[in-house]
């Protein structure tokens, strides 16, 4: 066990990212369920100064296509809504660093569903107990009706 097996690394998929500059962090977070894709731009300034969004990519023919942007509903100046990102089957959750209670960086966590058009949300959750820099939402997990943060 103490030798590290040889890796066969290959560039398989590539997201190119529309409407973004080089400052959006394209990528910061990356999720793949079914036909979907889900990329982060937490820095995207499209609503506001570095509020977020996140990029949705369908696979169609075996490549993957831009199929929308989504965004928080209550956008606010660096706010990095996509820092994290987490699809399950019809369901995402959105980690946003900054987007709840009066503490700095607290966090927060947005909730869509696809309804066979489009990514509607459903709900955000706030840190329960918030403090400064508790960065929930930084990381996020779905499985069957269960969301982990």
């Amino acid at each position: 066990m103490g030798q590290d097996a040889p890796c066969d690394v290959h560039e398989a998929e590539r997201f190119i990212p529309f409407g973004t500059i080089g400052t959006d962090d394209f990528g910061d977070a990356i999720s793949v369920s079914g036909p979907f894709a889900f990329v982060g731009s937490p820095d995207d300034d499209d609503v506001g100064v570095d509020v977020g969004s996140v990029f949705v990519y369908r696979k169609s023919g075996g490549v993957w296509i831009p199929d929308g942007q989504i965004y928080p509903s209550d956008p606010a100046s660096a706010h990095n809504f996509g820092r994290a990102a987490f699809a399950h089957g019809n369901v995402l959750a959105i980690g946003s660093f900054d987007r709840c209670g009066d503490e700095n960086f607290a966090g927060g966590v947005y909730l869509f569903e696809y309804d066979g058009a489009n990514w509607v949300q459903q709900a955000k959750m706030c840190n329960p107990d918030p403090k400064h820099h508790d960065f929930f939402g930084a990381a996020v997990a779905l499985t069957e009706g269960l969301l982990i943060v």
